[in-house]
């Protein structure tokens, strides 16, 4: 993205996607991405098109494709994007309407080019909630964000969590390895007082980490088998297979 020889000459890459639990930086992986390549960000979310009209869609379209052609290169950045191709939207996201914004997104992958230098970038969770050849003709890559190693985890518990009289910080960290790490469960338990840190007992730090955020194995089960399915793990099989004969 960052010159324009580089673009035509490389392989056409217009989207990619970061698959991967919560708390594991795909959102920081974006940034880096756009830090690295010089590149503007547009974020786009469905809260903001919910109440478009199709010539409201058409128009914004339009304005994006001018903007981005000016300014290149471009990221046009989507968070949560298995949230636009839902096979089924939840009730609680209905007054957004993501369908909406997902065929935005179908619509402007058609008319971008390679010489644009125009990059789309998505993150998902539960990439299994979308409808799966729609969500793998969107991005044309997705890479797979791993969960947090132990000794990262347990690096980050030791700088963030205040220190325990008779406990150890590393204790925590092994319990909460396979929950990933979130700093609003910390200031659930954690206040400060005038002068000192009132601190919480062990337990309640344990237990709002574990409420904060679900089961990480899980999740890697489900987004294993999603991976999977997509077009670039099939086929690299193919090619294994006939490598192999």
């Amino acid at each position: 993205m960052l010159s324009p020889t580089i673009t035509a000459l490389s392989p056409k890459v217009g989207s990619l996607c970061f698959v991967g639990a919560p708390h594991t930086g795909k959102n920081f992986l974006a940034n880096c991405l756009a830090g690295e390549t010089k590149a503007s960000i547009l974020t786009l979310t469905p809260e903001k098109t919910a109440n478009y009209s199709k010539k409201d869609a058409q128009e914004l379209i339009n304005v994006i494709l001018q903007v981005v052609k000016k300014n290149p290169p471009t990221i046009i950045f989507l968070k949560n994007a298995e949230k636009l191709f839902y096979k089924k939207v939840p009730k609680s996201e209905k007054p957004s309407n993501p369908s909406l914004l997902g065929k935005i997104i179908i619509t402007l992958k058609k008319k971008i080019k390679a010489d644009h230098r125009i990059l789309i970038v998505g993150t998902t969770t539960e990439p299994w909630t979308a409808k799966h050849k729609t969500f793998c003709k969107i991005f044309d890559v997705f890479l797979n964000v791993p969960t947090r190693h132990y000794g990262s985890h347990l690096a980050v518990c030791q700088s963030e969590l205040p220190t325990f009289e008779g406990h150890e910080v590393s204790a925590v960290a092994k319990i909460t390895s396979t929950y990933g790490f979130t700093f609003d469960a910390i200031e659930k338990c954690v206040t400060f007082g005038k002068n000192k840190l009132n601190q919480t007992n062990i337990a309640s730090i344990v237990e709002k980490m574990t409420e904060a955020v679900p089961d990480l194995n899980d999740n890697e089960k489900k987004i294993g088998n999603f991976m999977e399915k997509t077009p670039q793990i099939v086929k690299s099989k193919k090619l294994v297979e006939v490598k192999q004969k």
